[in-house]
């Protein structure tokens, strides 16, 4: 559960990976009840503010409903 908490800022990037890099030096994740079986799933979205600022937060759930969330800051930076 916390490798895939730390894909949401890969599947959720409001910029070009080409143009940018990104650096998470924090991920924080909150379970509200252990998964069932093998599979996560994110619901991920990012928001970039000004600056080189950036948060991306997911919602983690596995086949039978939600199961936490995760928030990652993250620091924005041209190629």
């Amino acid at each position: 559960m916390a490798a895939a908490a730390d894909f949401g800022n890969g599947i959720a990037s409001e910029l070009s990976w080409h143009e940018h890099v990104f650096i998470n030096p924090d991920l924080t994740l909150y379970i509200e009840r252990a998964p069932r079986g093998e599979w996560v799933a994110l619901q991920s979205e990012m928001r970039v503010g000004p600056g080189s600022v950036a948060v991306a937060e997911s919602v983690l759930w596995d086949p039978a409903g939600r199961i936490g969330r995760a928030t990652q800051a993250l620091l924005v930076g041209r190629r």
